[in-house]
């Protein structure tokens, strides 16, 4: 009983709530015709849900991306071929893809029955400018009623992998002038095939001499060592 309350749509326990006033106050009158009314109210949405899930749906479903991996930026083009493998004919059914929140909103859609051996399709398109790999699916169903007083969930387990990779923008070769403008004079004057680390000793720099780093290190070499030890052993302030 709590699962056929839990099929009913907002439409069918309003049904059922106005046909327990209807009895009600049909007893209390008493009224036999307004305690018929009330019973049927409260009959109708029950026997809906009922029906509704004793009826044995067999459903498949395929999807297909295309492409599967994009950039970012651009979008694809997703389609669901949902088929009725058993005999009887499906009622109203409403389907809705399950979509992550970076490539938009749900896709819904309505379809007012499948005959016994038929298929649906329908497509959507989809997108991101944020890279990632998201997961599409899975597909659920919802079973509703010609009257719109029951409505019983079902899920596949099938989902797809879409991937979107970062924007690639080819970039142009500036022209041959000014890429020769913006190289340096030493690296013009030399020759094309000559190494870069030859390039250092050939590019017209004058070396310096030797004897003031001979100087220098004569110099620091006739330093006293009681001056180096005293600034050694001087205590640190």
């Amino acid at each position: 009983m709590r699962r056929l309350l839990g099929a009913l749509t907002v439409r069918g326990r309003s049904f059922v709530a106005a046909g327990l006033a209807a009895a009600f106050c049909g007893l209390l009158i008493p009224e036999p015709d307004l305690l018929r009314i009330g019973c049927l109210l409260m009959a109708l949405p029950l026997l809906s849900a009922f029906g509704a899930g004793r009826a044995r749906y067999r459903l498949s479903c395929v999807r297909l991306l295309a492409p599967p991996r994009l950039a970012a930026g651009q979008t694809a083009e997703v389609t669901i071929q949902l088929a009725n493998v058993s005999r009887l004919r499906t009622g109203l059914l409403l389907c809705q893809d399950t979509v992550p929140l970076a490539l938009g909103s749900r896709p819904r859609f309505v379809l007012q029955g499948i005959a016994g051996g038929g298929s649906r399709e329908f497509k959507y398109q989809l997108g991101s400018d944020t890279r990632g790999k998201y997961t599409i699916g899975p597909l659920q169903v919802r079973v509703a009623d010609s009257f719109g007083l029951v409505s019983i969930s079902r899920a596949f387990s099938s989902t797809s992998t879409l991937t979107v990779t970062p924007r690639i923008v080819a970039l142009s070769r500036p022209p041959q002038r000014a890429w020769e403008h913006y190289r340096s004079p030493s690296r013009a004057a030399r020759p094309a095939g000559t190494p870069v680390a030859a390039a250092r000793f050939t590019s017209g720099r004058a070396l310096r001499p030797a004897g003031g780093l001979t100087r220098q290190s004569r110099h620091c070499r006739a330093l006293p060592l009681t001056h180096v030890y005293s600034m050694s052993a001087s205590p640190s302030t």
